[in-house]
């Protein structure tokens, strides 16, 4: 019962702020998701002293807010997954990690949006 108060506050307060809601506001919308990759990892740091050389396979997404009509900036995470064969036994992987944050500027041409911007994080 204390979860359904809590839900249905929630509820009331969204709805109110979206009835007010107004041109000039900061966060003109948003974009993003999730999109499957492909690659090549090679020269890899890894514990096992491995020369990897193989083809990469992962998922990853990213979520971006609107700030103007042409500025957004947002988070993106990904990982993917290389197949190792010749040093270790059949079926060994190696997964590789990242994540950081992100900034461009985009310009709309139709269907085409152009953009220009740059990604600062990490991974492993």
């Amino acid at each position: 019962m204390k979860y359904l108060k809590i839900f249905v506050a929630i509820l009331f307060m969204a709805s109110c702020t979206l009835s007010y809601a107004q041109d000039n506001k900061a966060i003109k919308g948003f974009s993003g998701g999730m999109m499957v990759h492909s690659g090549y990892q090679f020269g890899c740091d890894n514990p096992y002293n491995l020369d990897i050389n193989s083809p990469t396979f992962g998922i990853g997404g990213c979520a971006k807010l609107h700030f103007s009509d042409h500025f957004r900036a947002g988070f993106e995470g990904y990982f993917s997954t290389a197949p190792v064969r010749d040093e270790v036994k059949s079926g060994s992987h190696n997964k590789v990690f990242w994540t950081g944050a992100l900034a461009d500027f985009f310009w709309k041409k139709g269907k085409f949006v152009p953009y220009v911007g740059a990604t600062v994080g990490a991974g492993m």
